[in-house]
């Protein structure tokens, strides 16, 4: 079995020092000290580490204007790992960030080979949940 981190499994013990050094990712808790509020992803420990978040953190503290960016292949119905990502935006959206997601559907067709019928019902799946949860933005499709 090949053993590695990805997206989707992880079958080994993670070495966070070693990954936080090879990809440049600094600790998450002292940038959170600069927000107003702190997320419950981030403060429960579930987002550990960033790249240049100060940015984004004193843009919120400071009622700055700055954007969240996200998108979605949809090749399946909405699971947790989706909940999880579209609570970040819309906080990030509430904290005052223009959000915009985008439903990769090109994507999904072009690399799972997904049919267009299902990746715009599955797209119209992801929105359905991002709305609901209470995000006001901008959103599209790649198509």
């Amino acid at each position: 079995m090949q053993s590695g981190v990805n997206p989707w499994s992880n079958n080994q013990t993670v070495d966070l020092d070693r990954l936080f050094a090879g990809f440049g990712i600094e600790p998450i808790g002292e940038v959170t000290e600069r927000l107003p509020e702190v997320p419950p992803f981030m403060r429960r420990g579930v987002v550990v580490g960033h790249r240049d978040y100060g940015i984004i953190a004193d843009a919120i503290r400071d009622r700055t204007p700055f954007h969240v960016l996200t998108g979605f292949m949809p090749s399946g119905l909405p699971h947790l790992g989706h909940l999880m990502v579209m609570k970040e935006v819309v906080w990030h959206v509430q904290q005052g960030g223009n959000g915009y997601v985008a439903i990769a559907d090109r994507e999904a067709h072009a690399v799972r080979g997904i049919s267009w019928e299902k990746c715009r019902e599955f797209g119209r799946e992801y929105l359905k949940a991002l709305y609901a949860l209470g995000f006001c933005g901008t959103t599209y499709y790649q198509s």
